[in-house]
């Protein structure tokens, strides 16, 4: 049996991913994840603020049933948008669009390849 026959095209439908996923991921699932909360505890009239406090690092990795109030929850949201930011170059705006940094050329004075190879070649100048 080769890797193309049918037996294995039976078993690609039951396949899971049960990969890894990458850290910029699992940062835009929390981040949207802490959204739902939000909406969920300003819809039952939960208080804005309350007598919990958290560290920093709690803000970034407790699970957000911990969260009761809503400044708890937008605070974590905030430090996960830093998050996305610094490590990711992910920008998120107020409304929860994603914004990849990572596409916007960082030099705009760095050479490309294009510049480089082709164009001399183009030109019949010399390389």
């Amino acid at each position: 049996m080769g890797y193309f026959s049918e037996l294995d095209l039976k078993n690609q439908e039951k396949y899971t991913d049960c990969s890894y996923h990458g850290f910029e991921e699992q940062l835009l699932w929390r981040y949207e994840d802490l959204m739902e909360r939000y909406s969920l505890l300003s819809r039952t009239g939960a208080p804005m603020h309350g007598e919990d406090s958290f560290s920093k690092n709690d803000y970034r990795y407790a699970p957000m049933e911990c969260f009761n109030t809503l400044s708890e929850v937008r605070y974590a949201m905030e430090i996960t948008r830093e998050d996305l930011k610094e490590r990711c170059d992910v920008t998120i705006d107020c409304d929860g669009n994603v914004t990849d940094c990572g596409e916007e050329e960082k030099d705009p004075n760095q050479i490309s390849l294009f510049e480089v190879v082709l164009l001399p070649t183009w030109l019949q100048a010399a390389a």
